[in-house]
């Protein structure tokens, strides 16, 4: 009996060293920033600075309106990686607007990539909501298992 109870204190305390370097390694979401202000990452090799270079709100004819939101990713790190954004709008209530997948591609130390994505907002509600508080969150996934998190503050014009 004290073999079993020996063999279960040392498989939870492999088990518990595994999960402290695993989640040494999380990226918790960033604080809140500013559309002037860039998200800094980074996990092991793997480093890269995201900005957001503007924010433009179209209306379509249709009466639906559309964000787009153009972002640039800089490699600040000593190893190539590949990178995709996923981007979304969350208003005061906690709903999620996706938009189209940012794909970066592989950016090579120093290099940076640029992309466009469109966030489409179907009816005035979904508009008003966010009017009166939205932020824009950008998920980043390269290789690694665990995203890293950008978070702007967003500031809808009035239509």
């Amino acid at each position: 009996m004290k073999w079993i109870g020996l063999c279960a204190v040392l498989l939870v305390t492999i088990v518990c060293a595994g999960c402290t370097s695993y989640f040494s390694n999380l990226q918790t979401p960033q604080k809140t920033l500013n559309l002037n202000e860039s998200a800094v990452f980074s996990q092991e090799t793997t480093q890269f600075v995201a900005t957001v270079n503007g924010v433009e709100l179209n209306q379509n004819a249709g009466g639906s309106r559309q964000v787009t939101v153009r972002m640039t990713v800089k490699n600040t790190g000593k190893g190539a990686f590949s990178l995709i954004g996923y981007p979304r709008l969350l208003d005061s209530e906690g709903r999620e607007y996706p938009g189209v997948n940012l794909m970066f591609g592989g950016i090579s130390p120093g290099g940076f990539s640029t992309k466009t994505s469109a966030i489409t907002l179907k009816t005035d509600e979904e508009y008003q909501a966010l009017r009166k508080a939205a932020e824009l969150r950008v998920r980043f996934q390269s290789m690694k298992p665990l995203p890293y998190e950008g978070i702007w503050a967003l500031d809808l014009p009035p239509s």
